[in-house]
């Protein structure tokens, strides 16, 4: 017994059978799955959890509203919009400041777990969530020079904006490469 509070389990003489409930959960983004690191009020942990993209919303939907952290990029701020509208409250932390923060050697667990304890921190930084706009994804923002109208003027557009791309953070035309550039058209 600690500050009053039973750790284990009297039966079973575990903590993993007792109730938990999450206040504060990291989560590490890859691509394809996400692992998720949460722990309950006193600091123990409470849940480790890796899901895959189609069940991140759901999970989070059935999860008592918590805090929840992740590091900043690109596609943490989409999260972070989606999570936040289902009544989390969710913080963005650059990723040099989780670094102190993970222990041993790099994994996707660790990574979770390390921003969960960053964001745990009372001089913790965040980053605010960037909306769509402020991404400026050019295929989304009507006033963006690749979107066509804005570079050619009102009522005029680019006849070759409907071949362009945005692709890995970059512009690339898709119409078929000139014969003297030596480009193959392949990325």
């Amino acid at each position: 017994m600690v500050n009053g509070v039973n750790h284990l389990n009297e039966e079973s003489g575990s903590n993993m059978n007792r109730s938990k409930k999450v206040i504060r959960l990291g989560v590490d983004v890859g691509k394809n799955t996400f692992h998720l690191v949460g722990v309950d009020e006193i600091g123990l942990p409470a849940v480790k959890k890796k899901l895959r993209r189609k069940q991140m919303l759901v999970w989070f939907a059935n999860l008592p509203a918590c805090l929840v952290a992740m590091e900043a990029c690109g596609g943490s701020h989409y999260w972070a919009r989606e999570i936040a509208k289902l009544g989390h409250e969710v913080r963005l932390i650059s990723p040099q400041f989780v670094k102190p923060y993970v222990k041993g050697n790099k994994n996707d667990y660790k990574d979770a777990e390390g921003i969960c304890e960053a964001a745990g921190r009372a001089n913790m930084r965040f980053v605010t969530v960037k909306t769509v706009e402020q991404q400026g994804y050019p295929g989304v923002r009507s006033d963006s020079p690749v979107g066509g109208e804005a570079a050619y003027g009102a009522g005029q557009s680019d006849p070759r904006a409907a071949r362009r791309v945005w692709d890995c953070g970059r512009l690339r035309d898709q119409s078929s490469p000139s014969p003297d550039s030596g480009d193959t058209g392949r990325r």
